[in-house]
Formats: structure tokens, C-alpha cells, sequence
């Protein structure tokens, strides 16, 4: 009796796991189809909005897990600080990927995706839906930040604009490079510098002279940013 009051805990533990794997894929698939459905070009604006929404840093992270890297479930980084809403934190990752399917269909009108609900969605690859989702959502960000630098010059740009221009600069990166993802960026408001952070590196982008670029530590320019949206 002893062996089986000890071991019912653990497969608990492991079915409820098991369940959150298979409603999450579901959730990512489902959030892809209306990514898909509403292209490139519209998927633009939805991005735009989730980005001009951002009242907070700590915010990024809920960000990039819903449009750049959804196959990282790290809660440490997902979940921003300010979600403080009484529901278990599997349910938040849950939360946020439907959000962004809802945000999407809302906006563009368009339907609850019609997807096969029979299938066996714990059997769906995790990394092969979140490449999907950058396929889609990678160039949607490149052409975001490609616009914004071909716009009216500031010299000195806002508070706004800093904040904007670094958070699409850290979503582009993920998209871009899964496996070292932007963990974290640093934004300095005073020198109108960013930092992304990966966890092992750090990447500083300055607006200088109305073009941003990439600097060392030190000041020294590496490369314009216009020359990595490759």
C-alpha cells in the first residue's frame, strides 16, 4: 500500500503533463492556421498593434513566446511580472497562444480555423510548429523594421519609437535564431541604446545620426542594422 500511495502522485503529475502537452500543440496549430490565413502582409499589423501595446519591459517575453519562439516554454521568461491573474501558470502559456489567434481573428474578422479535431495533437512535432510560425511571422517582422528605417529620419528619437524599434529588433532575432533566442533586452532610454541578451551574449543597437546599428561595449559601430535583415 506504501508503493502505491507513493507512486499515484507521480503519475498524476505525468498525466497532467501529458494533457498540457497535447492542448498546447493543439493551441500552437490552431494559432498557426490563422497566422497562415491571414498572411504576411496583414499579419503586419496585428504585430504592430501587440508591439505598440507594450506598457512594459517585462512584456517582451510574452511576446516573443507568441510570435517568435513558442516551442520555448520557459515561465521565467514567458510570463511577465505583471501577470499576476490567479490561474496556474500552464494555463498562462495556454492563455497566451490563444491570445494571439483571437487578436487575429478579431482584428481581420475571419473564423475559428477548421481543424481535424480527432487527431492525436500530443504527436505533433513542437519545433516544427514554432518553425512554421517564424516562417510566417520572421518576414512579417523584417518588413515592420524595414519600413520604420526607410521612414521620416529622427534624429532624436522618442522614448516611443526606442522602445518600439528594440522590441522588434529582439522578436526579429529569435525568429531568426531559435536556438539562441532573445531572453531578455535592456533598454537605455538616456543613451537611446537597447541590449538583447541571449543568455550567453549581448547584442547593443544605438541610433546614431537617424540610422540604428549595431556597437560594442565600447561605441565602436559593427554593422548597420539595415545590413542584417537578410
Amino acid at each position: 500500500m506504501k508503493l502505491i500511495g507513493f507512486f499515484v502522485p507521480f503519475i498524476l503529475v505525468n498525466v497532467s503533463a501529458d494533457v498540457f502537452e497535447a492542448d498546447y500543440r493543439k493551441q500552437v496549430l490552431v494559432t498557426n492556421v490563422s497566422i497562415m490565413e491571414a498572411g504576411t502582409d496583414r499579419l503586419e499589423r496585428i504585430i504592430e498593434e501587440m508591439v505598440n501595446e507594450v506598457n512594459h519591459f517585462d512584456t517582451f517575453g510574452k511576446l516573443n513566446f507568441m510570435i517568435a519562439v513558442p516551442e520555448q516554454l520557459n515561465t521565467t521568461i514567458c510570463i511577465p511580472i505583471s501577470d499576476l491573474r490567479p490561474i496556474p501558470i500552464l494555463d498562462k502559456l495556454l492563455d497566451y497562444q490563444d491570445f494571439m489567434g483571437w487578436k487575429i481573428r478579431r482584428t481581420l474578422k475571419m473564423k475559428y480555423p477548421n481543424i481535424e479535431n480527432n487527431q492525436d495533437f500530443g504527436s505533433l512535432d513542437l519545433t516544427t510548429l514554432a518553425q512554421d510560425r517564424r516562417d510566417v511571422t520572421g518576414p512579417a517582422l523584417k518588413n515592420i523594421i524595414n519600413r520604420l528605417l526607410d521612414g521620416p529620419v529622427q534624429d532624436i528619437p522618442n522614448n516611443a519609437a526606442i522602445k518600439r524599434m528594440c522590441t522588434l529588433i529582439g522578436l526579429y532575432m529569435s525568429a531568426e535564431f531559435p536556438t539562441s533566442y532573445i531572453k531578455r533586452i535592456h533598454i537605455d532610454l538616456s543613451n537611446r541604446t537597447c541590449t538583447l541578451l541571449d543568455g550567453t551574449t549581448e547584442k547593443i543597437y544605438s541610433k546614431n545620426g537617424g540610422v540604428w546599428e549595431q556597437i560594442s561595449e565600447y561605441g565602436t559601430v559593427l554593422q548597420r542594422l539595415k545590413d542584417q535583415l537578410v
